[in-house]
């Protein structure tokens, strides 16, 4: 058994639920190794969004299965009442709340999905998206990100109350839809540039939703209700189909590995998530000295 491989797994499953760039740690690794650590496939890398689906499902299942009951409960009392009118004024509400959710969801995923096709298509052409000097400028990107997190004029903004005006984090439903939309492009576009080397969508994605007014909380559900569906169609359409016709591959290190390392990154995700809810989220972007200070190392050696 080629002990990198269980090496490769941990770290992307592990990874993912870091803000710290799953893949460029992937990369570093392989710099440091000389070569002798390769990069996964591209179809293996999305069979391992599994454990994240499963992670990120379990974690977050009590708001979003919550949210979706009731919603389907709402659908069902217009069906079966017949008609919107008849439907209290809080269940329509909902329904609204919910049906903006999934367009932000889909107006994100549909301008990833294209920076997906400019990063892997066009950029795959030019080697030095590859390089050392481009990851050291994703860690520095991320770390940067992180640090700035720590400040509160920008990001997370306690309630505050002046000349009448609540200046507390919206939600969802206190803005009108257009200023929403366009938010959720802004963050469809972050998540597409977290596509590059080094730069973690874990920790862009939440801090700039920060920045756009969201609290923590919604920052960090919103991030990963926009990755979830990406996840779950790379691994069912590209990872399952394609590591089903290679089952030799599944060991008994590779199966004890993968279960292993979705157990380290439940405690992982619930470290970061507990991080980013006090604000402490900055930790990380002190870390990102040392992928960063190692790259250059690498880049002057």
């Amino acid at each position: 058994m080629d002990h990198t491989l269980l090496i490769i797994i941990a770290v992307q499953i592990v990874g993912e639920a870091l803000p710290i760039s799953s893949s460029g740690h992937l990369q570093l690794a392989s710099a440091l190794f000389a070569q002798k650590l390769n990069v996964l496939p591209e179809h293996f890398d999305h069979f391992l969004h599994g454990p994240s689906i499963i992670l990120i499902a379990c974690f977050f299942w009590r708001a979003w299965s919550s949210l979706a009951r009731r919603a389907a409960m709402s659908v069902w009392q217009v069906v079966r009442n017949g008609g919107w009118r008849a439907l209290p004024y809080s269940n329509r509400c909902l329904l609204l709340l919910v049906g903006r959710i999934c367009a932000m969801v889909c107006m994100a995923d549909c301008v990833t999905a294209i920076f997906y096709g400019l990063i892997k298509g066009v950029g795959g052409k030019f080697l030095f998206l590859q390089g050392l000097p481009v990851l050291a400028l994703g860690f520095c990107v991320t770390g940067v990100v992180l640090v700035s997190s720590w400040f509160d004029t920008f990001c997370y903004r306690k309630t505050l109350t002046t000349n009448g005006i609540s200046l507390a984090p919206f939600t969802l439903s206190d803005l009108p839809s257009g200023k929403l939309y366009r938010r959720a492009l802004i963050l469809g576009a972050v998540q597409g540039l977290a596509l590059l080397p080094g730069i973690s969508r874990f920790a862009t994605t939440v801090v700039a939703a920060q920045y756009l007014g969201m609290s923590p909380r919604r920052a960090t559900q919103f991030s990963f209700l926009m990755f979830f569906p990406l996840m779950v169609a790379a691994f069912v359409f590209n990872g399952l189909p394609a590591v089903m016709g290679n089952l030799e591959l599944f060991t008994v290190p590779v199966l004890a590995t993968i279960v292993g390392a979705t157990t380290l990154s439940f405690a992982a995700f619930a470290l970061s998530y507990c991080l980013v809810l006090t604000q402490r989220l900055w930790w990380f972007g002190v870390y990102m000295l040392v992928p960063l200070g190692m790259t250059v190392w690498l880049m002057l050696g």
